[in-house]
């Protein structure tokens, strides 16, 4: 090589001075570190990789941190650790972290992007609110752009000042496009209507940018899906710890003891949680609230500040009830008249006062094709509602498609061609069908013509027949609960994805104190309150 034909060694980036208080410890064996040159001397060592000397360095790293780390000098060491590896560098943002809401700091020039998206990212961010996030967010976006800010001086020439001038707009434009994916990371469950409509929608940085109009359009249309947070949580949507809110569960039922029975993902174990009454009901979740069905013509309503239940009375016996954006439906058929009656709950915010009566509206389809059929089944896709059907002599399954407001009605064409008993979840604007055969089905509606639905074969997840409770999808993971008997231990993942949907599946074998009685599991955001 060159250095070994001239003898000589290059060092770029490295201080003559530093060199030689290197040399004295390489050969003279001194102490030579101290408080000032650590970070100097330690990121040399590690690129010449005298081991004993890192050790050294990592010992005084301790004791700072032990010693001498707070939140009035974090973000200077954390300057300083940028060139000494990822460990010390982690150590300061976890400190940062923990005490963001103490150290009331704003996210701005001094940290780079990587270390704000680890923050934005972490699920221990301590924080009053997920509109501090916002605002720390916008903060940095306006401090960077003040930064990249150009006015170009008279003497310089034309052309030249435009091409600067050119440059500072594409600064502007790189900023507002690593705003719109730091956005993406944020709790969009945890946004207050006021920031996200007062201070995000409007501000200057936001508008100038399709991209994150864009991302607040998508947070403003997730907000609005009530349904959705049922059996689809995506990244972005987990809760905080130090929010008032838990991490994303999967429901089951309320037992005869009044016992939720929950997967707890962060822990992938099986608990129950006591409610506060005595309701052996189904749950629903809608727009962070509780609702508790119990004997069927009865829907309660958990009030966290009276800590009690609210109930409204239902005239109502069929178990088919869904939400479709922020309303609840109920849904029966009438075999004898071949009739479905779909019936929408449109008065559920009574049930904060004193009233205990909700408003229905409610609506008749007939149709020859549905002669002879049991509903089995009621799901939605954007806001139309689907209702599975089955009949004792074939082996399919019929979907209704049915849009109340536009009064639409349809019969797919093409049906589940296999009579295996499945559960769905939702994903955007489409919805899963999972058989307990393993065949797993896409049913989506056109961005276009609202009307057009289409139902598509996707892929075979398992080869068997099993005994399914539900299906949701969690972070990169489609959460299959039910009772397989290929499985020695609580859960198994396979090596099964779908692009854009998930990247494996988690086989959770059910919990020994849940029965076969337990109706299909769901997933939602559970409140602190619940879990106690």
């Amino acid at each position: 090589m060159k250095e070994a034909r001239e003898g000589k060694i290059t060092l770029h980036g490295v201080d003559e001075g530093l060199f030689s208080t290197l040399l004295d410890f390489t050969y003279c064996g001194r102490y030579i570190l101290t408080e000032e040159n650590l970070f100097e001397i330690w990121a040399v060592a590690d690129m010449l990789q005298i081991r004993v000397l890192i050790s050294q360095c990592k010992s005084m790293w301790k004791k700072l941190c032990d010693n001498k780390l707070s939140t009035e000098n974090a973000v200077y060491y954390l300057s300083k650790v940028r060139a000494v590896g990822k460990e010390p560098k982690q150590q300061v943002l976890d400190f940062i972290c923990d005490r963001f809401l103490s150290m009331n700091i704003n996210i701005n020039g001094t940290l780079e992007e990587n270390e704000i998206q680890f923050l934005v990212n972490n699920n221990k961010l301590r924080i009053s609110s997920e509109d501090q996030v916002i605002g720390s967010l916008l903060s940095w976006a306006e401090k960077i752009s003040e930064s990249n800010s150009f006015e170009p001086h008279k003497e310089e020439t034309e052309s030249g000042g435009e091409n600067q001038i050119d440059s500072v707009s594409d600064n502007n434009q790189s900023i507002t496009q690593h705003l719109a994916n730091l956005l993406d990371r944020t709790r969009y469950l945890l946004i207050s209507e006021n920031c996200l409509h007062g201070t995000l929608a409007p501000h200057p940085l936001v508008k100038k940018q399709p991209e994150c109009e864009a991302m607040v359009k998508k947070i403003v249309w997730y907000q609005s899906q009530a349904h959705l947070h049922q059996s689809w949580c995506p990244p972005a949507a987990v809760q905080r710890e130090h929010s008032d809110m838990t991490n994303v569960l999967v429901l089951c039922k309320v037992d005869e003891q009044c016992r939720l029975a929950v997967l707890n993902l962060a822990e992938m174990k099986w608990k129950h949680v006591n409610l506060p009454n005595s309701y052996g009901c189904r749950v629903l979740c809608c727009d962070s609230r509780i609702y508790a069905l119990r004997d069927m013509h009865t829907i309660s309503l958990y009030l966290p500040p009276l800590r009690e239940w609210r109930d409204a009375n239902l005239d109502w016996e069929e178990r088919f009830v869904r939400i479709v954006g922020k309303m609840i439906y109920l849904c029966k058929f009438e075999n004898q008249n071949d009739r479905l009656v779909v019936t929408q709950v449109s008065n559920f915010s009574m049930l904060h006062h004193t009233s205990n009566q909700s408003t229905y509206s409610t609506s008749n389809i007939t149709d020859s094709r549905l002669k002879g059929m049991t509903i089995k089944e009621v799901t939605s896709v954007g806001n139309t509602l689907l209702v599975f059907f089955g009949r004792g002599d074939l082996d399919s399954y019929s979907i209704v498609c049915f849009d109340k407001d536009r009064m639409w009605i349809n019969v797919l064409s093409n049906q589940l061609a296999s009579k295996s008993q499945f559960v769905t979840f939702a994903h955007d604007n489409e919805v899963f069908v999972l058989q307990e055969n393993g065949c797993l089905w896409r049913i989506r509606q056109s961005s276009t013509r609202l009307d057009q639905i289409t139902l598509t074969h996707e892929l075979v997840l398992w080869d068997e027949e099993t005994s399914l409770l539900g299906a949701a999808l969690y972070n990169d993971q489609l959460l299959v609960v039910g009772e397989f008997s290929d499985q020695t231990g609580g859960f198994e993942i396979l090596d099964r994805s779908l692009d854009g949907i998930f990247k494996s599946v988690r086989k959770v074998k059910v919990s020994q104190k849940l029965d076969n009685r337990c109706p299909r599991t769901s997933l939602a955001v559970l409140p602190k309150f619940m879990l106690c």
